[in-house]
């Protein structure tokens, strides 16, 4: 039994590896071929292991979301579904289904180099979020920080070097060097854990220097329309002051996906 399930597993892989290196037309027909074995295979499974699956796998998502982790498709097979692989997507779309209806969230697949990770977004209109949502005292801490960062990265036209950033938090009391009242451990917050869940990137060029910027959680958690606005709030403004952001907002605006829990 547990070489079959080996078995399979790899050959998920091998299959999500291929795909990665197909065109779009070939990846269209092998995603429709793979729907149709999770179909079958889903299919196969009685009502109430499914529904069993489809919990458990919520409760991973969700338990997986509270520390802001991505979670790798092997991770939910591995962790959840085990024998079950091939159904993972007739069960994920089921699991996303209880996610938007009963959490006001989704589990959304971003790309980081060539991995496929899934992480959890919001779904409620910006104006219901706080309302039903509890905020701890140390959450609101980070997502302050966050949105400061992010903001910053922004305002330097998506990329600001580690000594640049460094130099910009100093003047609002924010040094890297001393642990903050509020925020703790700056330094491993914003160079790890902000990297770790994939709201920063952070790369080495060839100068050596360090350089950060949006990260693909951030891409598709953060409207940036709502952050430039809240930016030109602050600085006694609107939007059309900041010419080459709003631009930019402009050119990719989006629905508001969510932000940091």
């Amino acid at each position: 039994m547990s070489q079959r399930r080996a078995k399979g597993r790899r050959q998920m892989e091998e299959e999500e590896e291929e795909m990665d290196t197909q065109g779009p037309e070939a990846e269209q027909s092998q995603a429709s071929g793979r729907l149709s074995q999770a179909q079958n295979a889903a299919s196969k499974m009685d009502t109430q292991l499914q529904k069993r699956k489809v919990v458990e796998m919520v409760r991973y998502l969700l338990c997986a979301d509270r520390k802001k982790a991505p979670v790798r498709r092997k991770d939910i097979i591995d962790k959840v579904l085990g024998e079950h692989s091939r159904a993972f997507p007739v069960l994920f779309d089921k699991a996303n289904q209880q996610l938007r209806q009963v959490f006001g969230v989704e589990a959304k697949e971003i790309l980081r180099g060539k991995g496929k990770y899934y992480v959890v977004v919001n779904t409620l209109p910006a104006d219901k979020r706080d309302l039903l949502v509890e905020w701890s005292q140390p959450a609101m801490a980070h997502t302050g920080l966050l949105s400061l960062v992010l903001s910053l990265v922004m305002m330097k036209q998506g990329q600001v070097t580690e000594e640049q950033l460094w130099n910009l938090l100093k003047r609002l009391g924010i040094q890297s060097d001393r642990p903050h009242p509020q925020f703790g451990d700056v330094q491993r917050l914003i160079s790890k854990d902000f990297v770790d869940q994939m709201f920063l990137d952070k790369e080495r060029k060839v100068s050596g220097e360090h350089c950060f910027s949006w990260g693909p959680r951030a891409e598709a958690e953060v409207d940036k329309k709502e952050l430039l606005a809240f930016v030109a709030e602050l600085h006694g403004g609107n939007l059309a002051q900041w010419e080459g952001q709003f631009r930019d907002v402009l050119e990719n605006a989006k629905p508001l996906r969510g932000k940091q829990d």
